[in-house]
C-alpha cells in the first residue's frame, strides 16, 4: 500500500502501470524494482524483488508477499498463535 512504500521510501512513482489480479480483486498498480536486504548476525542477503504499489484504490489492501523472488529464498513460518513471523535461509542455490 502506498502508506507503507512512503514509511519503506520506496520511490514508486517511476514506475510502470499494472493491473494485478487477486483472488477477489483487481488493482492498478504500479510496478518497481527493488532489493530486500535482510541482515542478522553479520550475515546479508540482497534479493532483487518487484513490488507493486496499489494506486488511487478506495480498496482496503494489506501487505503481501508474493512467492516468486523470495520463497525460494529462505524457509518461512508463519505462527498464527502469536503472530510471530521467522524466516531462516534455505539451502544454497
Amino acid at each position: 500500500p502506498e502508506d507503507v512504500a512512503g514509511i519503506l521510501g520506496i520511490k514508486y512513482m517511476r514506475g510502470a502501470d499494472k493491473i494485478i489480479t487477486g483472488i477477489d480483486k483487481e488493482l492498478r498498480c504500479i510496478e518497481c524494482n527493488l532489493t530486500l536486504i535482510l541482515e542478522k548476525d553479520g550475515e546479508r542477503h540482497e534479493i532483487p524483488i518487484t513490488a507493486h504499489v496499489p494506486k488511487f484504490s478506495t480498496k482496503k489492501v494489506g501487505v503481501l508477499i508474493g512467492r516468486q523472488g523470495f520463497f525460494e529464498y529462505f524457509n518461512v513460518t508463519f505462527c498464527e498463535k502469536t503472530l510471530d513471523i521467522y524466516i531462516e535461509k534455505a539451502g544454497k542455490k
